[in-house]
């Protein structure tokens, strides 16, 4: 059987050469001509007259003829009409087709019945069909239906051998489905071939039904791939599924085959069939799309975990965000959300939009994880897609993520691609500022100059700059430039007020107040208004009061009660007095108590007085105004029998106070102690704070005593030395001219005195001079009565800055001592240092000796501050210093030689050390070491960042020894940071180590220290060190490291001398070096290698039990204390490790 396409490639090309022959009909050949053939046929005739052959015979000789003219000529000869012959027209019939009449050849066949029952059938048939069939080619209408009923006529017959060539020729007149027909009806059929027939006839169920039975009988992926088609073509999807179940078995289905079969289920609709085929396919593929379908098939199944599976390998091959961001979603289906962070990571790299980076954002908190959030925070500032609310919450991840020094990279990337965000601006100046940048803040200042206001948080951090750079007062300027005050917090305007304040900026300060008063800032610090404000004058007077009345503040009503007692405005008084009652009518603290004492006093009003000091003194036994005050007032109310009590009561506490030598002698006086009284004004006299009033007292006292000789010296000495003092006094030109009168001329001085006593008698009122001693607190008032009282004839103590300055000297009452002393200009330079000199402002008196020492400075008082200054003074003096020290324990000299000179605020030293000795130690047997050292420190507080530095110190040493040079450093300092907590910060490099002897023979430390100290009232303290040390030979041996803890316990026993018991606990651990010291052991030719033990020990832990008692500074020149001088420290220690006890001194 011939293939079906074969048939159609003749079926072709028969019309291809019907359609040529159609277009150029070729000319006829002639071999012979007319005359030629008739006298062939003559000749012929003849010849088979002669010959006499049968019919029949020569019809088959014609038959088969060559040339069909000559056949056609014999042909037409032997037809008879009367005897017909089948054979002799099929004959004819052949040649003309072979001449290419078919036509004529299918006249010469008609009618075809004649055929059907004789041996020529089949010839005749396919001769007719064949003529019909050129006939067609050369487009003959009737010859093509002429043959397509002649074939649907052999359809309806029974099978034909002849089938092949009549399905041949319905295909080449564009019948398939009548050669479908034809070759249908065969006994034998050929299914493939069918398969193709009914396809070319459209016929899909047969094509479907023989295909089926094709693969069946030989099965193949290529008929199966086909049979895939046909069941599409038909919609017959379950029943193509089922074959497939059936029969994927007998075939090799590789990966197209595979394809296939996923998509014919995915368009039967079967995704769940489909998912072996997927997946099989997807093993057998290195491409991703491979894996990529088989993933989406098993998520349309609902199989997360494989269509994750998949699709990881999808993104490792082709890392496409889309697919990332499917392979995300899935993770978190998974729930599995740190792989599904993973993901969003890759998506960012991958340039991810701003949704995807907000999700990132989410699950980055969910994670925990800063650095993904600071990733995608920035990814979307990057995009400008982040929103203001977040940009302050992102900064502070990325920090805590990522550190300043990053930080400040992607804020410059920000800046530069949005230069005019101005967040970016501030951003940058903080973190510059927090990295120590200052200058690159400033050059961004300068760039960016904004024309706007800015809120105060962002000027503030350009701001700060300046002040690092040194530069407050352009700090100050650019806050008030671009910042409005009125919109500023009250924390805010506090800030800028410090800042205008330490530019002394008093406008500003002024300004700021004035807001944060009338905002009622609680927090406004009533000292610094205080010092800002003028309470004389009338506005300034209200803003004060309006302060306080906001606030509450018990200081500024303290003040305004102090002007107004001062000024004696009785209306004022009695508005606080009226305050009080109704704010504070059953408050007993301490500060109220004290307002109604002084007001009680302003008004007279003893008894209410005597009633308040009585209270408080229960309840503050130890406060020293409340005592001073209760005796002073019984020394002026005459009180006896209260004075009596106070006196016994106070003197065995207070018999060391020279603050109390006063009211004691005066006590004494009226209670008729005259010999102790006596004793209280000796020691008043040897304390130097003894005035001209005080020496006439005890002069009156010395006379009622029978000594007149002395009472006179002490008048003479009044007289002769502190006559301006005594002038000074209220009335004290009273006094003044009764001693002219004893010591000079009575005459003279009683005209005067007498003029004098009537020009300050007029209207005298002993009870209001009292009241106004009473009330006059700021001034040491009670002190002034004592006056009064030691010269009756005074009036009104009205005293001159000197006496003030005297009195508040001899209280010790150091406010009130540095504001007379730095604020009048009614002193002499001499009363000015000595003042400061005595409450430690060493370099402030200093100063203001240097200043007076000038060309205009009288000759009698050069020599008076020379010897203040040389001699009280001796920070600030520069000379040349020898010191000889013996460490007797480890048998070592020491000779100092220092020239030291105050530079700045500074005391600048240099010392050449040359020490000495032949040590205990058994390493040494001479020991000789030169040290070169200079040291500066400074002598006054220093404000830096709102901590008060108390002392900085620096040093830098050369030290040789042993042919080694080294060269060492140290630098401390020391800091407030409250009122009872001081911190002190040591660090030194190569410097002398103290731990052991041979440490100190022989090596240095390196060393950072820290100590703490709380002083948690005046007498008891509580002091904690902590150091870290790493000990080296001075031949660079390694000795070890050490941990250092040191806490010390003390209690204050006395000030003047200053004595003190105090507990320490000491505790060492000190890793030593393995490793042995050749170099130190090689220098000295030891035959034992010396190791870090022979240094110092693994441990060490004692607890120490020792006094204290020094009075002055050893060894240091200049009158800090009278002498004698001396110091003794002395402890008992017990080693914990070792269990012994010693001693030290």
């Amino acid at each position: 059987m011939k293939d079906i396409n074969q048939h159609s490639t003749i079926q072709t090309n028969n019309q291809t050469n019907a359609a040529a022959k159609k277009q150029k009909p070729k000319p006829r050949i002639v071999l012979v001509n007319r005359r030629t053939l008739f006298t062939l046929a003559a000749v012929t005739l003849t010849l088979l007259w002669v010959l006499q052959p049968n019919k029949t015979l020569l019809i088959r000789m014609m038959d088969n003829a060559q040339d069909p003219n000559i056949a056609i000529a014999f042909l037409k000869v032997l037809k008879d009409e009367a005897d017909p012959s089948l054979k002799l027209d099929l004959a004819l019939a052949k040649q003309y087709a072979k001449l290419g009449n078919h036509q004529q050849a299918v006249t010469e066949i008609k009618p075809l019945q004649r055929y059907i029952d004789s041996e020529f059938a089949t010839r005749a048939k396919l001769l007719y069909a064949n003529s019909l069939l050129q006939l067609n080619y050369n487009g003959n209408e009737s010859a093509k239906q002429g043959l397509s009923s002649f074939l649907q006529n052999e359809v309806s017959l029974q099978p034909s051998a002849n089938a092949e060539e009549f399905a041949s020729y319905a295909l080449q007149i564009g019948q398939p489905k009548l050669a479908y027909d034809i070759l249908s009806k065969q006994l034998i059929t050929d299914n493939k071939q069918l398969a193709e027939l009914a396809l070319q006839a459209n016929l899909t169920a047969e094509a479907l039904q023989h295909s089926s039975a094709d693969f069946q009988q030989q099965p193949s992926t290529d008929k199966l791939m086909s049979l895939l088609t046909l069941f599409i073509a038909e919609q017959a999807w379950l029943a193509g599924s089922d074959f497939i179940e059936q029969n994927i078995a007998k075939v090799e289905c590789q990966q197209s085959c595979l394809q296939a079969l996923v998509n014919f289920m995915l368009s039967a609709n079967l995704p769940q069939k489909s998912v072996r085929y997927a997946d099989n396919k997807a093993h057998l593929s290195d491409d991703y799309k491979d894996w990529l379908q088989a993933s989406q098939i098993h998520a349309a199944n609902g199989n997360t975990q494989q269509a994750a599976t998949w699709l990881a390998k999808v993104v490792e091959q082709m890392p496409n965000i889309e697919y990332v961001q499917q392979l995300h979603d899935y993770q978190l289906w998974l729930g599995d959300p740190a792989k599904a962070l993973e993901l969003t990571k890759r998506m960012l790299q991958k340039g991810a939009d701003a949704t995807i980076l907000r999700q990132g954002i989410a699950e980055a908190l969910a994670q925990s994880d800063l650095l993904a959030l600071s990733d995608f925070y920035y990814a979307l500032a990057m995009q400008n897609q982040l929103a203001t609310e977040l940009q302050n919450k992102w900064l502070d991840f990325n920090d805590k993520a990522y550190g300043a020094e990053l930080t400040i990279g992607r804020l410059e990337a920000l800046h530069h691609r949005f230069p005019k965000q101005s967040y970016y601006w501030f951003a940058l100046a903080r973190f510059y500022n927090f990295i120590g940048a200052p200058t690159k803040t400033i050059q961004l200042w300068q760039r960016v100059q904004p024309k706007t206001s800015l809120n105060y948080d962002q000027a503030d951090h350009f701001a700060q700059a300046y002040i690092s750079l040194g530069q407050p007062e352009k700090a100050l300027a650019l806050l008030n430039q671009h910042t409005e005050l009125m919109s500023l917090s009250l924390n805010q305007l506090g800030n800028l007020q410090s800042l205008a304040m330490y530019v002394a900026d008093s406008k500003t300060q002024r300004l700021i107040q004035q807001l944060r008063v009338a905002r009622r800032d609680p927090s406004l610090d009533p000292y610094l208004l205080l010092s800002s404000y003028n309470i004389a004058k009338p506005s300034d007077f209200q803003v004060l009061w309006q302060y306080y009345q906001d606030s509450g503040s018990l200081i500024m009503l303290n003040h305004i009660l102090n002007y107004a007692i001062n000024t004696k405005q009785t209306e004022v008084i009695n508005r606080i007095q009226t305050v009080i009652k109704q704010d504070y009518g059953q408050d007993k603290r301490l500060q109220v108590q004290l307002l109604r004492l002084r007001i009680a006093l302003f008004q007279a009003n003893y008894s209410q007085a005597k009633q308040l000091l009585l209270a408080l003194k229960t309840q503050h036994p130890n406060n020293q105004e409340i005592v001073e005050n209760s005796l002073w007032l019984a020394i002026s109310t005459n009180d006896t029998s209260w004075l009596a009590d106070l006196y016994w009561q106070l003197v065995p506490k207070l018999q060391q106070d020279s603050t109390f030598y006063q009211p004691f002698a005066y006590a004494a006086q009226l209670l008729g102690l005259t010999a102790q009284a006596n004793v209280w004004y000796q020691r008043l006299d040897n304390s130097e704070y003894a005035s001209a009033a005080d020496k006439l007292a005890w002069a009156i006292l010395l006379e009622q005593q029978g000594n007149a000789s002395q009472a006179q010296s002490l008048r003479w000495q009044v007289l002769s030395q502190l006559s301006e003092q005594l002038r000074q006094l209220p009335q004290g030109e009273l006094s003044y001219r009764a001693l002219l009168s004893l010591f000079v001329s009575p005459a003279y001085a009683l005209a005067k005195q007498n003029q004098a006593l009537l020009q300050a008698t007029t209207g005298l009122d002993t009870s209001n001079l009292i009241t106004e001693l009473f009330t006059d607190v700021s001034d040491k008032s009670l002190q002034k009565l004592a006056y009064w009282q030691a010269h009756t004839v005074l009036d009104k103590a009205n005293f001159n800055d000197s006496i003030q300055l005297a009195i508040a000297l001899a209280h010790e009452d150091y406010a009130t001592i540095k504001a007379i002393a730095t604020a009048t200009n009614n002193l002499t330079a001499f009363e000015r240092a000595t003042a400061l000199s005595k409450i430690g402002e060493n370099f402030a008196a200093w100063q203001w000796a240097e200043q007076a020492l000038n060309a205009t400075t009288e000759k009698q008082q050069i020599a008076p501050l020379q010897r203040f200054l040389a001699n009280n003074h001796n920070l600030n003096s520069h000379g040349v210093r020898y010191e000889h020290t013996n460490r007797d324990s480890w048998k070592v000299n020491t000779e100092q030689l220092r020239y030291y000179q105050p530079i700045y605020d500074g005391l600048f030293s240099l010392d050449y050390q040359f020490e000495h000795g032949s040590p205990a130690s058994t390493i040494i047997d001479d020991y000789n070491r030169d040290l070169l050292q200079l040291n500066w420190k400074t002598i006054n507080s220093h404000f830096i960042n709102g901590l008060s530095f108390t002392a900085l110190e620096l040093s830098l040493s050369v030290s040789n020894r042993f042919e080694q040079t080294i060269i060492g450093q140290q630098l401390s300092a020391s800091w407030q940071s409250s009122p009872r907590i001081s911190q002190q910060l040591e660090i030194r490099l190569k410097m002398p180590s103290e731990q052991s002897e041979n440490l100190y023979l022989l090596a240095n430390e390196n060393r950072l220290q820290w100590r703490g100290a709380w002083q948690a009232n005046r007498f008891e303290q509580v002091s904690l060190t902590l150091a870290a040390a790493e000990f080296n030979t001075d031949f660079s041996d390694t000795v070890g490291q050490q941990l250092q803890a040191s806490l010390r316990i003390s209690e204050q026993l006395s000030f003047h001398p200053y004595w003190q018991l105090y507990s320490q606990f000491d505790y060492h651990k000190n890793s030593l070096s393995s490793q042995p010291l050749t170099a130190v052991s090689a220098y000295f030719n030891s035959g034992n290698v010396l190791t870090a033990s022979d240094f110092i020990n693994p441990n060490y832990r004692r607890l120490t039990l020792g006094q204290q008692i020094m009075h002055g500074n050893v060894g240091v020149p200049g009158p800090d204390d009278k002498p004698p001088r001396f110091s003794l420290d002395t402890a008992v220690g017990y080693n914990l490790l070792t269990a012994k006890l010693d001693y030290s001194a």
